[in-house]
C-alpha cells in the first residue's frame, strides 16, 4: 500500500515539474497581461488556526509561487507542538508529541490572477508523530485497567480543495475547504499486554479513535484560513 502511495506523490510531482517547464511564462509576461497582480507572485503564509487545532496542533508555513495566470505550486511545512495549547497548564496531561508534516499543493485558478478570486486544488501530504498516550485497556468485561504507551504514526493523504482568496494591498487571506482520503498506520510500543483491546466507553469517543493502532483508511476534511505576504 505504501508502494502504490508513493507511485501517487511521484506522479504528482512530476506533473508539477511537467507543466511548470512545459507552460511557464516569465514574471514580466505575466506582469504584462495581468497588470493588477502588481508583479507580485510569490506567498509567504502562516496558517493560525493550526496553532489551537484539537488534531496535530502545530505551527505551519507555507510557500506559493504563481508561474503562470492560472496555475500555481505550494508547499507547506508543519512543526507539531508537544502539547495542545489550550492543555499548556494542565500537569496531568502531557502527551510531549514530536513530529511533522509536510505538503505539496498545485492550484488552479478560476479567473486569472487578481485581487480576490477561486482556486481548486489537489495536494498530497504526510505526517509523522510520536507521542506518549495513557488509555484504558480490557482484561476482561469487569477488569479494566490503565497503561502508558508509546504511539507513533505515519499518514499519507491524498485531497480535493476548493478555495477563495482576496488580497489588501500585499496582505492575502486564503480561506479552504475540502475533501481527502488519508493512510494511517499507527502502532503501539510499551504497552503491558498489547492483545488487549480498548475498554468499550458509552459513547463515540476520540481518544479511543485517535489512539487505536493498525493500518486503516479513512476520510479527511480539510478546513482553515492562511494569512500571508505577497512578494
Amino acid at each position: 500500500m505504501r508502494s502504490i502511495l508513493g507511485k501517487l506523490a511521484g506522479s504528482f510531482w512530476l506533473l508539477i515539474v511537467c507543466h511548470t517547464w512545459a507552460a511557464g511564462q516569465s514574471y514580466k509576461e505575466l506582469a504584462f497581461q495581468h497588470p493588477g497582480v502588481k508583479g507580485y507572485f510569490n506567498q509567504l503564509k502562516f496558517t493560525p488556526l493550526k496553532l489551537i487545532g484539537w488534531v496535530n496542533p502545530g505551527v505551519e508555513l507555507s510557500y506559493e509561487r504563481m508561474y503562470k495566470s492560472r496555475w500555481s505550486t505550494q508547499l507547506a511545512g508543519t512543526y507539531l507542538l508537544p502539547r495542545p495549547p489550550l492543555n499548556i497548564f494542565e500537569t496531568t496531561v502531557d502527551p510531549d508529541k514530536k513530529g511533522f508534516k509536510i505538503a505539496a499543493e498545485q492550484k488552479y485558478y478560476l479567473r486569472k490572477l487578481g485581487h480576490k478570486g477561486t482556486y481548486v486544488a489537489g495536494e498530497v501530504d504526510y505526517m509523522y508523530s510520536r507521542n506518549r498516550a495513557a488509555m484504558n485497556f480490557e482484561l476482561s468485561e469487569l477488569q479494566h485497567y490503565k497503561d502508558t504507551f508509546e504511539l507513533t504514526k505515519n499518514n499519507f493523504c491524498l485531497n480535493f480543495k476548493f478555495g477563495y482568496y482576496t488580497s489588501f494591498k500585499r496582505i492575502i487571506v486564503d480561506f479552504y475547504g475540502g475533501i481527502g482520503l488519508q493512510y494511517r498506520n499507527a502502532t503501539h510500543s510499551g504497552r503491558i499486554n498489547p492483545q488487549d483491546g480498548f475498554a468499550p466507553v458509552p459513547h463515540f469517543n476520540f481518544p479511543t479513535a485517535f489512539n487505536r493502532e493498525g493500518r486503516s483508511w479513512n476520510v479527511n476534511f480539510p478546513l482553515s484560513v492562511r494569512v500571508g505576504y505577497l512578494f
